[in-house]
């Protein structure tokens, strides 16, 4: 029987298989063959990262999105994910004035990441400072599917309206793609009343992507703007080892 022969006989087989035992058998077979894996992601242990594109369930014309970003000008090991909800209108959000009203930016290291979206441990993380926020993380795993919680609570003084106060995010996962994000912000607001000033919380966003896409895959590399992506689990250690301009072009070019 000639090698290619054997070769499709064995895609054959490969392709029968459940989800997880499909990708060891893909991984044994090109390893034999020395051949490239059909799909970037399958060579790489992080297939849940990428950018996720979807819309919003209270209206179904403005996007929202999810996307793994790491950024030249950050300290190594670190990157986001970066939820992110567009306008319905221009008037919403108007009378709040937050900078990060429609948007989580959640830093995070490798190894964090892995065990939140790679993972189907049941684990607690945190609290970590992230930027201005300091983090908790949960996740765990039931009937297939990953649900993944981040809470957020601001750092900084309550008088400044830089910021909401809190956050919250909810990422359903399954097979490694994104089934929906919810995000949920609080603000805090000073009330008069006759024992003096005090401190109101508000929610002030409450809304869930649903319908996503998965529009790219691995890990964006940003510098003024996106340089490109790290798809392998190689390229993504790389890139987040070195962040600088010159290592992010080297690995962009590699998957262009």
């Amino acid at each position: 029987m000639s090698r290619w022969i054997v070769i499709f006989l064995s895609l054959g087989v490969v392709w029968t298989l459940g989800a997880a035992e499909s990708k060891e058998k893909q991984r044994i077979f090109h390893e034999l063959y020395s051949l490239p894996a059909a799909m970037p992601e399958n060579s790489s242990q992080f297939a849940t990262m990428g950018r996720f594109e979807g819309v919003r369930e209270s209206h179904r014309e403005a996007v929202a999105s999810l996307d793994v970003q790491a950024f030249t000008y950050t300290r190594r090991n670190d990157f986001a994910v970066y939820i992110y909800f567009h306008r319905k209108s221009p008037d919403e959000g108007r009378r709040v004035p937050h900078a990060d009203l429609f948007m989580m930016d959640i830093h995070m290291d490798l190894e964090t990441y892995a065990r939140l979206f790679e993972s189907d441990d049941e684990v607690e993380i945190g609290p970590w400072e992230s930027i201005i926020y300091n983090v908790v993380a949960k996740a765990k795993t039931e009937n297939g599917q990953r649900v993944i919680e981040f809470y957020q609570e601001s750092t900084v003084s309550d008088e400044d309206p830089v910021v909401t106060r809190k956050g919250k995010a909810i990422v359903t996962l399954s097979s490694d793609r994104i089934q929906s994000v919810n995000m949920q912000k609080w603000a805090r607001r000073s009330l008069l009343n006759p024992i003096g000033w005090i401190k109101k919380w508000d929610k002030v966003f409450d809304d869930t992507m649903i319908m996503p896409e998965k529009v790219k895959s691995g890990m964006a590399l940003r510098d003024e703007g996106e340089v490109g992506r790290a798809v392998t689990e190689s390229q993504i250690r790389r890139a987040i080892s070195e962040q600088t301009p010159e290592a992010y072009q080297e690995v962009a070019a590699e998957n262009q």
